[in-house]
């Protein structure tokens, strides 16, 4: 039961970073967002990278708030389903979605004329 409040915890946590991150009310810090090298070379890579992340974010929103549900309604002995099944259809979302964040964050330095700057130290 506890694992499945902490499930939509992790959902509820994603819907709200996703929500913001798709209208770019997350400046590039340290905490949250998605840090590569890509998506903090310049301020414009990371509104670029971070906003293509909020559909892969709600999605798996959605996907954590099911799951914690289902662990919280389900007899204890269906865990092992319950809860690894989102975590193995996650592993390959997170994929794709850091790829294609590298991808918007390179286009957006390429299209301001930042791509061959200096990397950012943090």
């Amino acid at each position: 039961m506890l694992t499945g409040v902490l499930l939509i915890v992790v959902s509820v946590t994603l819907l709200v970073v996703g929500l913001l991150v798709r209208v770019d009310k997350i400046k590039p810090n340290d905490a949250v967002g998605l840090r590569t090298r890509a998506t903090t070379r310049s301020e414009a890579a990371w509104y670029a990278g971070n906003r293509k992340t909020a559909p892969f974010m709600l999605s798996l929103a959605v996907l954590w708030a099911f799951a914690g549900a289902l662990l919280i309604a389900l007899p204890e002995d269906k865990f092992i389903v319950t809860f690894w099944t989102p975590v193995i259809l996650t592993l390959p979302v997170l994929a794709v979605m850091v790829h294609q964040a590298n991808k918007a964050a390179r286009d957006a330095d390429t299209k301001r004329g930042t791509a061959n700057r200096p990397e950012r130290t943090a």
